[in-house]
């Protein structure tokens, strides 16, 4: 009840098959609508060429719903895309919530951070025109108009107050990776990032494997992450929402489908 992350397992139109990670801040307003954006994207990603200009069309209809039905909060994004007739994978996210795709240990795909520690959103803030109303205090992006709210993450959906601020929900994607044997994906919030270096993750990853030990690989990735968020802050109380999606494809199955 008081947890804001949320993973809305995969859909199918047919075409795609698309798996959702949120992690939410400003109450549960938004996280309990999180599979109208699944829906969105599956009915914006009907077919193949409309990657990845679908995943803006799917977050602007989301944006647009949020700020006509005047939802409360907001939250970041990982979407993971898989290509079901080729078994290829893509991304698309908007926050502080982080995917990578592992490939003999070492990652070979990860996408990036919007906050204000980025260069690049830094940037866009600055050179926006007509130009933002924000500043910047302690690492978070905050309002100077009369909602004086601060957010971490520089992009993402909701937060409809804080998008004279700056706060965008137009997302980054990817193009469409193949997967090989051993490959996979991880996507998580970021109660897991802010107290595990890359290296560790990478570590208990290499214990994957079959579906049994994905789920073993898993579960020691959310308790060795407990564990940091306890050394470093001393109770349980100050721990980010941890959420997990770790994805490996069985080589020659065909998708899990869930038609609309």
């Amino acid at each position: 009840m008081k947890g804001e992350d949320v993973v809305v397992t995969p859909g199918s139109n047919g075409v795609f098959n698309i798996t959702l990670l949120m992690d939410g801040h400003g109450g549960q307003s938004i996280m309990k609508r999180a599979v109208e954006l699944q829906k969105d994207f599956l009915e914006a990603c009907g077919a193949r060429k409309d990657w990845p200009g679908c995943a803006a069309v799917a977050l602007g209809h989301f944006q647009e719903r949020a700020r006509r039905m005047h939802y409360r909060g907001g939250a970041t994004l990982v979407a993971l895309v898989m290509e079901e007739e080729s078994g290829h994978v893509a991304f698309a996210w908007a926050g502080d919530s982080v995917g990578i795709l592992v490939r003999e240990g070492t990652v070979a795909f990860r996408t990036s951070i919007h906050s204000v520690s980025s260069d690049s959103e830094l940037r866009r803030l600055q050179d926006h025109e007509p130009r933002y109303k924000y500043q910047i205090d302690d690492g978070y992006l905050c309002s100077l108009n009369k909602y004086r709210g601060c957010v971490m993450p520089t992009r993402g959906i909701g937060d409809i107050d804080m998008e004279p601020a700056g706060f965008l929900s137009v997302p980054e994607t990817s193009n469409l990776m193949s997967m090989g044997p051993g490959d996979l994906v991880l996507m998580a919030s970021d109660g897991l990032w802010d107290v595990l270096p890359e290296v560790e993750v990478l570590e208990k990853l290499s214990k994957a494997g079959d579906w049994k030990r994905n789920i073993l690989a898993s579960e020691a990735l959310a308790k060795a992450a407990v564990s940091r968020w306890l050394k470093e802050y001393g109770r349980a109380s100050e721990a980010d929402d941890i959420s997990i999606v770790l994805f490996q494809p069985e080589v020659g199955q065909p998708a899990a489908r869930t038609e609309l």
